[in-house]
């Protein structure tokens, strides 16, 4: 069976510019994620069961490990398995998931979980937009949801 994938960008997804900062052993701040726009990513994770590839621009800062224990301290349940490749800065960001698509061709469902519009060459109907003042809602899990099973029932 195909993997599904759920392409993630943090800030105005899950991460609120305007929400609280954690700081970190090293003694630097970071914004962290907030639990109440993780719970619904979580939702996602259980249901669909995808493959977790960061495309926000933290993957240009910070490590895979990283990533993945911001999203575990406000209570992510899933993995962050890859990062998807750092193309130039006037790209938009839908070419560097196309171009991890590209290179995994065994993807046959996947979404994207975003608050920018930079879609590039990914289909809209894939494209779950989220409001950068709000995140991730139960309205746009449901969304992924199916855009990621549709794909598996088709297959």
């Amino acid at each position: 069976m195909s993997p599904r994938v759920l392409f993630l960008d943090l800030d105005g997804v899950v991460i609120m510019r305007h929400k609280d900062r954690v700081k970190l052993p090293s003694g630097r701040w970071v914004r962290a994620a907030t639990p109440e726009n993780v719970v619904h990513l979580n939702t996602i994770i259980e249901q669909a069961r995808p493959i977790v590839v960061v495309s926000s621009s933290w993957r240009k800062h910070h490590q895979r490990m990283f990533l993945q224990r911001t999203l575990a301290r406000a209570g992510y349940v899933g993995w962050v398995n890859d990062v998807t490749p750092i193309h130039c800065p006037e790209r938009a960001r839908g070419f560097e998931i196309e171009s991890w698509l590209s290179l995994h061709e065994n993807v046959k469902s996947y979404v994207v979980l975003d608050d920018d519009a930079d879609r590039g060459p990914i289909p809209e109907e894939r494209w779950v937009r989220t409001d950068s003042l709000v995140g991730l809602t139960a309205h746009h899990a449901a969304k992924a949801i199916n855009v990621l099973m549709a794909e598996a029932k088709a297959a």
